[in-house]
């Protein structure tokens, strides 16, 4: 039984083994399997790439080859300079990637200043081919003639949809930002409209639409598309800075620089702007002694605490209020006299003290209702007598 149960682990072990090493393997395949397809896309991209440049540069040719018919030793001329440049001669049967024979036609007609009616290359593109067919990040204005050759590019029959095929070729072409692209349609519409008229104008024949408008399509139209500005960080002052940036700013100096010379530095620029009393207490905490910054900080700190307003609730400030209201309503401490057997009080400093408080109150009605005279003359009438709860007579003073 034992020897039966360990066969039986050691088959289970075994098919784990094998599973494990199946999905290894799986994995494996998938992960080269993606890099292939990866590989094959980025071909085909770039495959795709040669064979438009290359219906781009034919176009161009067949063009200027119609424009000049009627002059058949142009291209003749430029025939017989490329075969003795040992260049085939261009056909237009020509089959496969030929890039190099189109690239050669091209620069020739460069060099040879062929006298066409329409240009062969915009003025900026004419200079390299290549650059003509790249997308430009800082394209800014493109001649009528490249959009028409956009729509002529479009093998699709309904005008709409070529119209709509160039203004995508120029939205790729120019790279143009999200923010631009309601400007270059705004643009692009206008073209749109001209081109329908004048090729409706034309009855829809290519010669005679090419025959009536070169002028029309020799000229650029700007496409209001503006090379993005890089923003410039504003730089703050130092006194804007948090601590920790002025920290992380003045490192350097601080570790380059002496202590000597940096306290040196800051009470002299002190002094230059003119602050005498903060050079003074700078030379005087730095120079004269080194205990002596530590006495200006107790004295400050003390400074600080004595001048300290203490806030209270409000049943306190109401009780600082009464005290103070009781603190009035007693005589001056000077004409009172108390002992262990008895207490005196001088008779006109009471008089004085019922006078006062009396003006206190009545000080509006003896404004408003007393002439000089009588203010000057005023009398006071009192009465004074024993303890009331005696039922006492008062008597007059």
């Amino acid at each position: 039984m034992v020897i039966e149960r360990d066969d039986t682990l050691q088959g289970e072990q075994r098919q784990t083994e094998r599973e494990v090493r199946r999905d290894e393997e799986t994995r494996e395949v998938t992960s080269e399997q993606r890099e292939l397809e990866k590989l094959r896309a980025e071909i085909e991209k770039i495959r795709r790439e040669a064979e438009q440049r290359e219906r781009a540069l034919r176009s161009e040719f067949e063009m200027a080859s119609v424009n000049n018919r009627g002059d058949p030793t142009v291209l003749d001329s430029v025939g017989n300079e490329l075969r003795d440049s040992g260049l085939p001669r261009y056909s237009p049967n020509i089959e496969g990637n030929n890039m190099n024979i189109i690239e050669g036609l091209a620069n020739h007609f460069k060099v040879a200043q062929i006298d066409v009616k329409m240009p062969l290359f915009d003025n900026e593109d004419a200079r390299n081919p290549r650059e003509f067919l790249q997308p430009s990040k800082s394209v800014k204005e493109m001649t009528r003639m490249s959009l028409y050759r956009f729509i002529k590019e479009c093998p699709k029959k309904n005008i709409h949809e070529k119209l709509m095929n160039m203004e995508k070729k120029v939205i790729e072409k120019t790279k143009c930002p999200e923010r631009e692209l309601r400007t270059i349609k705004r643009v692009l519409s206008r073209f749109k409209c001209d081109f329908k008229k004048k090729w409706a104008a034309a009855s829809h024949k290519e010669d005679r639409f090419l025959k009536k408008n070169e002028l029309w399509l020799s000229i650029s139209i700007k496409l209001g598309i503006q090379t993005p500005k890089k923003e410039i960080k504003k730089i703050k002052k130092f006194c804007d800075l948090n601590e920790r940036s002025k920290q992380c700013k003045t490192k350097n100096l601080r570790v380059q620089v002496p202590l000597e010379e940096l306290t040196y530095t800051v009470h002299m620029s002190q002094r230059a702007a003119g602050h005498a009393d903060v050079f003074n207490i700078i030379k005087d905490m730095t120079e004269i002694t080194p205990t002596r910054a530590s006495k200006f900080r107790k004295v400050i700190s003390s400074a600080k605490k004595e001048n300290l307003i203490k806030k209270h609730i409000p049943s306190e400030a109401l009780a600082i209020f009464v005290e103070g209201c009781k603190v009035s309503m007693l005589s001056k401490k000077e004409s009172m006299r108390v002992t262990e057997t008895c207490a005196e009080i001088q008779l006109q400093a009471l008089l004085d003290h019922t006078i006062s408080r009396l003006f206190v109150y009545l000080e509006e009605v003896i404004e408003k209702n007393c002439t000089e005279d009588e203010k000057q003359n005023l009398e006071l009438i009192t009465k004074w007598g024993c303890d009331v709860s005696q039922q006492c007579q008062f008597k007059p003073i």
